[in-house]
This record gives C-alpha cells, structure tokens and sequence, in this order.
C-alpha cells in the first residue's frame, strides 16, 4: 500500500501520530508538513496526491479551541484530492476535539478525498505541556498502528468505502479570537530560529524578538527557542491552568470511526 501522510504539527505532537500511522503501514509512505514556512502564504508549493499510485492519504492536524487551525484550513484547500481514499485525525490536548473532526472532514470533502475512517487521539497540551503530559506515549502509538490497520483493510475491501459518522457539530462552534501573542524575555538571542520556522511568518526574521499580526498561537516558537526565551503570558497561562485543572490528572482515551 503507498501511504501519503499530510501533517500540520507545530509543536511536534501531531507529528509523532503521523509517522506512526504512516510507517504502520508503507516504510516508504511520504510525508508533508503543512506547517512548513512557506505553504501558509502560498510560495512554498504542497504537492497533490498521485491517484494513480497513492492507495491511502492521511491528513492529521492539532485542535485549537475545538477547531482545525486556520493555517492548516488553508494548506488543505489548496490541495486537489482527486477521488484518492483517505483517513483524518485530530489530535487534541485531553479536554475535547468539539468540532475539529467534523470539520476537517468537510474540508477533505470539499477537496475531493474519499473519507474512509477518522481518529481522535490524545497528546500534551501545547501551551500546558504539564496535561497529557508524555503523551502521545508506548500506548498511544499502539492504538495509532491499530487504526492503521483497520485502515488499510477497509481501503483493501474497496466495496464498503462509507465515510464515517463522526462527533461535532455544524455549524462549527466559533472560532477563539484569542489576541495575545507569545512573550519574549531578555533572554533572548536574536537567533532567528523561531522567526525561520514560524508556518505563518509572523515573526520578522530582522527583528526575531517581536511577533506581528497573524499569530495564531501554535506555539512553535515557544518550543524551539534554544534559551527558552518566548513564553505564555502570565496571564493566558494562569487561564489555560484553571480551565483544564479539572482534566490535567485524567487519561482520555483515543477514539477511532471506521
């Protein structure tokens, strides 16, 4: 089976889901990352799936607030799906995916992919690393690799390819307008590396210790900086802690519709 495996993973987590689902299945699948700087304003281009060699595609993407993140939104819909079979998985940092999963799943659709089976599995909060924290771990993976083959027979049937009923709700509960950006401390180096791998560009690459309208949140500059300059404000920190105090010490489990 030749696996194609779409990714958008700014702080790595989503990632791990991806490679594992993808070398469950093809050691050779191929794989994109949606994140990359470049494919959010367009000058970086993502190649289409080839319909006449590519058996399976599988597209994952974190949850923001219950929603697929607007990026990531966009990189898929410059995406042609060609009728190619395909599989979804959100990846949400143990509170709810809401409606992410069902969204994702109209925007493959409006691209033309074939939805045979979707998931919803659980890893470390991005901006609360401390919930879910060692997620996705041995156990996880295992369950990813299961969905993989359950996957992969179901693309084999080929006679009972039915998209699958997945939770959420349309319309799509309203998107955070969230307008705080990350905080940057004297610590900082001006190394340029968080504004190098920003996926919206919102960090000038001439003065990387300011971070311009566009910021989504991601955390990606958070979780690069060598000197652990860039953090939450205090503020949005302490929010964050006592919204999900309440599932910080519970094991969701991961969930699959195929």
């Amino acid at each position: 089976m030749s696996v194609s495996v779409y990714h958008f993973s700014p702080t790595g987590s989503t990632k791990q889901i991806a490679l594992a689902f993808g070398r469950a299945l093809d050691q050779n699948a191929s794989f994109v990352d949606l994140a990359a700087p470049g494919i959010h304003g367009g000058s970086r281009p993502i190649p289409d799936p080839d319909e006449n060699e590519t058996s399976l595609a599988l597209f994952a993407v974190p949850v923001f607030a219950g929603r697929v993140p607007a990026p990531a939104i966009e990189a898929i819909e410059r995406l042609d799906g060609k009728g190619v079979v395909a599989a979804s998985a959100v990846v949400y940092g143990n509170r709810d995916f809401d409606d992410a999963l069902i969204e994702l799943n109209d925007v493959l659709t409006r691209q033309g992919f074939a939805i045979i089976a979707s998931g919803a599995f659980v890893a470390r909060h991005s901006m609360l690393p401390s919930v879910a924290a060692k997620r996705p771990d041995a156990s996880d993976l295992e369950d990813v690799s299961k969905f993989a083959r359950l996957v992969a027979e179901k693309a084999a049937a080929k006679d009972a390819l039915s998209t699958p009923d997945v939770p959420g709700n349309r319309p799509y509960k309203e998107a955070s307008g969230a307008a705080w950006v990350p905080t940057v401390s004297d610590d900082c180096i001006l190394c340029g590396i968080c504004a190098a791998q920003c996926p919206v560009e919102a960090i000038p690459r001439s003065a990387p210790n300011t971070t311009e309208a566009g910021c989504f949140q991601c955390m990606r500059c958070v979780a690069v900086c060598p000197k652990d300059a860039r953090s939450l404000p205090a503020p949005v920190a302490a929010m964050i802690s006592e919204k999900l105090g309440p599932v910080a010490g519970v094991r969701k489990p991961n969930q699959m519709w195929v």
